[in-house]
């Protein structure tokens, strides 16, 4: 069992995980269809991040670097797609929030995933 204590930086992918499942698993009522079936799934991989990340365990740290990745290039995708339909459409208060939200979110996805690929993040979560 790893007595390893997680660090400030552990915390705060902790916190971002548990309020990303917060806020997906509260809104997916609201959806259908395959919309809501993946509100459902991405929510619940957030739960076993969190709880993964929050118990120090490396299964959890690679989970969060691929998922991190693989974010980080939807989102930054997305955010592309966004920009060419303000040009065409204008600003929609849909397309402000998702500028925010990638404002906010791009970085703390990149920065996880560098942390965790680090060599002291890989120590934070192999000590035992």
């Amino acid at each position: 069992m790893s007595t390893a204590k997680p660090n400030l930086a552990v915390w705060i992918m902790v916190a971002a995980n548990a309020a990303a499942a917060i806020g997906l698993l509260a809104a997916w009522p609201w959806q259908s269809g395959l919309r809501g079936m993946l509100f459902l799934i991405v929510g619940m991989v957030h739960v076993v991040l969190t709880v993964g990340l929050w118990r120090m365990k490396n299964w959890a740290r690679i989970l969060m670097i691929c998922y991190a990745l693989f974010q980080f290039a939807g989102l930054s995708i997305a955010t592309v797609v966004t920009l060419a339909l303000v040009q065409a459409d204008g600003l929609t208060p849909g397309a402000r929030l998702e500028l925010v939200l990638a404002g906010v979110v791009l970085p703390l996805l990149l920065w996880a995933a560098i942390y965790l690929l680090r060599p002291a993040g890989q120590a934070l979560f192999l000590r035992h």
